[in-house]
């Protein structure tokens, strides 16, 4: 497991302007998919940052992470959230008893230093099983468009960029991916299902299935 917890709390409660800026168009992209009906599964749910913007949207979200920390975190920012559940499991391993409106995952859990590029087509396949029927399957990618703020970035939240190549940053702690529009498409393809690829803002993309 890569020590990153720290760094992650900095990136989401002290955000530079344009990673501000992505939050709240990705919240706000989500919630225009959900009713107060929807059962909501965040995949590397992380401190939960999503999952408190979504929940008085929703009457169901499921929030599921494999590091302690990161749940440990959740807890406490979202104790005064009432349907909300917590699991510190690996996704890859966790079988739901209930199908879901919409499942995502939020930042960049898809080029993460924890998502090797072999586990990428098979995490979009199972967060799509546990999509229902006329539900969306949502992630978000870094973009290699904006691939140049990671100089900015990555030492504000402290981590050292030690190589920009081929479309990913190297760092000190591992190797974060980039993605391109014809990346997404090839991913995208291989999961047989309806898809549009929105330019969220210069840094991000989302891939949203249609169910």
């Amino acid at each position: 497991m890569h020590n990153y917890f720290k760094q992650y709390i900095k990136a989401v409660s002290q955000p530079l302007p344009e990673m501000a800026n992505y939050f709240e168009k990705e919240n706000n992209y989500l919630k225009n998919l959900i009713t107060s009906n929807s059962i909501v599964l965040d995949v590397g749910c992380g401190n939960g940052r999503t999952m408190k913007f979504l929940s008085p949207y929703a009457k169901k979200i499921v929030g599921v992470d494999y590091d302690p920390k990161m749940i440990a975190s959740a807890r406490e920012n979202l104790s005064s959230f009432s349907n909300i559940e917590l699991l510190q499991k690996n996704f890859f391993e966790t079988e739901f008893h209930e199908n879901f409106d919409l499942v995502f995952a939020s930042y960049s859990l898809l080029g993460s230093l924890e998502t090797k590029s072999e586990d990428r087509k098979p995490l979009l396949q199972k967060m799509t099983s546990h999509t229902k029927s006329g539900g969306h399957m949502v992630v978000s990618a870094w973009s290699v468009s904006g691939i140049d703020f990671a100089k900015k970035y990555y030492p504000y939240i402290g981590m050292n960029v030690l190589e920009i190549k081929d479309d990913c940053v190297i760092t000190n702690q591992g190797t974060i991916k980039r993605f391109s529009k014809q990346d997404l498409e090839k991913l995208a393809e291989g999961i047989g299902r309806s898809y549009s690829i929105v330019e969220l803002t210069d840094l991000f993309y989302l891939l949203d299935f249609v169910i």
